[in-house]
């Protein structure tokens, strides 16, 4: 964050964002062990990049869980649809788990789809409404 411009810094949740849960956490930290494989002898450059990868993503949820929360700020009455990817609120983790920080009680509903062919592999208890799309 140090080495962004002040006109930068305003696309992102002013510091300090709320520290993700430690479910967010090892959820972040399986998935990311599955998809980067360590190169042979670099474990400790590894784990820096995964650890600034994981810093990166928490910001990223915190800055859409601050927009939401900034947006029923200005339109107290509305209803607001967050499109994003579903590692940002599976489980009610992530922006989910981040918006009461910036607008307490706020209700939301997850939705989350997934491919008909991932059916047998995902989880229906990732949101609160799973759908199984062709």
């Amino acid at each position: 964050m140090d080495t962004l411009l002040a006109s930068e810094r305003r696309w992102c949740a002013p510091m300090p964002w709320p520290a993700p849960s430690d479910a967010y956490r090892d959820a972040f930290y399986s998935t990311m062990q599955q998809l980067l494989v360590p190169e042979p002898n670099a474990e400790r450059t590894h784990q820096e990049r995964l650890q600034r990868m994981y810093q990166a993503q928490s910001l990223w949820d915190a800055t859409m869980a601050y927009s939401i929360a900034e947006s029923l700020e200005r339109h107290p009455h509305a209803q607001v649809m967050h499109v994003t990817g579903f590692f940002h609120v599976a489980k009610r983790l992530g922006t989910v788990e981040m918006l009461p920080h910036y607008r307490s009680g706020v209700s939301t509903l997850v939705g989350i789809i997934y491919p008909e062919a991932l059916a047998d592999t995902v989880s229906v208890l990732d949101g609160d409404m799973v759908i199984f799309a062709p």
